[in-house]
């Protein structure tokens, strides 16, 4: 296997592995995947959203919060697709999660990645997140 084709493998079990921890909200684990100085970058933010965040522990500190008012989180139709850079793939992804007052969150994305010696350095997503209501309305920018 070239240094290439290792360096893409390996890429590949670190989404892999952001999947399993993120999901079973192990954040601290999940943590660990990015760089120090790693970037989670939102590219169409709804109004009041996330834009940015920068740094591992700033990661960390956002997505903990997730604990307690999430019931479950799944990533469905997972795709990864590399570039001529096994640093920089493209993954598609769908994320549902269960809120514990019934409602849903759901967001279709596609996100280039780009790692850093194993480590994530920079997610940058494109998303439209929605939430939808027991009562079955839509909240969010793909509500209408």
């Amino acid at each position: 296997m070239t240094d290439a084709a290792e360096r893409l493998e390996r890429n590949r079990r670190v989404w892999d592995a952001y999947d399993e921890l993120f999901c079973s909200m192990r954040f601290e684990e999940w943590a660990q995947l990015w760089t120090e100085d790693g970037r989670f970058v939102v590219r169409n933010p709804t109004p009041g959203g996330l834009e940015v965040l920068e740094g591992r522990q700033a990661i960390y500190e956002n997505f903990v919060g997730f604990r307690g008012t999430l019931d479950s989180v799944e990533f469905r139709d997972r795709t990864f697709e590399p570039t001529a850079d096994p640093d920089v793939v493209w993954v598609q992804y769908h994320i549902h999660a269960d809120v514990p007052n019934g409602d849903e969150f759901d967001n279709s994305a596609a996100a280039r990645l780009r790692f850093r010696d194993g480590l994530l350095a920079e997610l940058q997503i494109f998303g439209y997140p929605r939430v939808r209501r027991p009562d079955g309305s839509l909240v969010g920018a793909a509500a209408g």
